[in-house]
């Protein structure tokens, strides 16, 4: 693992290197992008709640599942005032960053014109979720930890066609763990960033068979799903022993609300929106 991992940090390495001027691009966007932001002194989404009384906010976020940001969150409490400038600046840093990890994982399985790995990532910096997810600068910086610790166990699990490590493997689930723990909705991320890796290695590299394909599909699946028990065995133990009780914050989460209702509302949100998109206009004109 140790070696294994070594290898993987100095290419890496390299890759800042040759991408010098991608990167500091990345960078550049990302800091003008969200530039007011930077220069907003404002609490913003539920902020307050952490100055009024952080000690039942951090303890409702352990009923909600998020066991990775609370103790986080500790740790940047710790010894400190909430200082909105620290918390912006600090988020956007880890954002820039995390699209450079993104840019490393694109630049290794396709070879093509260097400005079109580097629209895609930009349309990672420029995605509504991330204008809507940094408003609550009360655990933006967090989340976006979880960003970076995502791409990074992607990383460590391998891309298709690389032989890793059992031990590397265990490292790449516990990344991913991690930032399931801090914002479960990232397990949809790390879901997506998959079948985007299997599509790039398909597209630049074809698999000899659909069966082959199917075997990198399987494994990835497997991979992620121990990643999710994982959490999901480690959060319950957590909340039993903190004594923290059910929350119904998510109410049309998987185990909230009946599966065959979740799976209709699913199927007429699809039709809705990508079979009959244009329908509805068509009536009301």
């Amino acid at each position: 693992m140790g070696e294994n991992m070594i290898n993987e940090s100095q290419k890496f390495l390299n890759f800042l290197k040759k991408k010098r001027k991608a990167v500091s691009f990345l960078f550049a966007v990302t800091l003008l992008l969200y530039l007011p932001m930077l220069t907003n002194f404002s609490y913003s989404i539920d902020s307050e709640a952490v100055v009024d009384n952080s000690k039942d906010l951090l303890f409702s976020w352990l009923t909600i599942d998020r066991f990775g940001l609370v103790a986080l969150k500790k740790f940047f409490l710790f010894g400190l005032d909430l200082n909105p400038y620290f918390i912006n600046t600090l988020t956007y840093l880890l954002m820039a960053f995390s699209a450079v990890i993104l840019l490393y994982i694109i630049d290794q399985l396709i070879q093509t014109t260097p400005w079109i790995p580097l629209l895609a990532v930009t349309l990672y910096l420029v995605s509504p979720i991330h204008f809507e997810q940094n408003s609550f600068v009360l655990q933006s910086v967090e989340v976006m930890i979880g960003f970076n610790l995502m791409f990074v166990g992607m990383i460590a699990l391998g891309m298709p066609g690389n032989k890793v490590s059992p031990k590397r493997l265990i490292f790449g689930m516990l990344f991913l763990t991690a930032s399931f723990s801090i914002y479960p909705s990232i397990v949809i991320g790390a879901s997506t960033l998959a079948i985007i890796i299997l599509h790039l290695h398909e597209l630049n590299k074809p698999f000899a068979t659909f069966s082959v394909y199917f075997r990198h599909l399987v494994r990835y699946i497997a991979l992620i799903l121990s990643s999710l028990l994982t959490y999901v065995a480690l959060d319950q133990i957590i909340k039993y022993f903190a004594h923290a009780p059910k929350n119904s914050y998510i109410q049309t989460a998987w185990g909230h609300m009946d599966t065959s209702l979740l799976v209709q509302i699913a199927l007429a949100k699809f039709k809705q929106f990508f079979i009959f998109p244009s329908l509805k206009s068509k009536c009301n004109t």
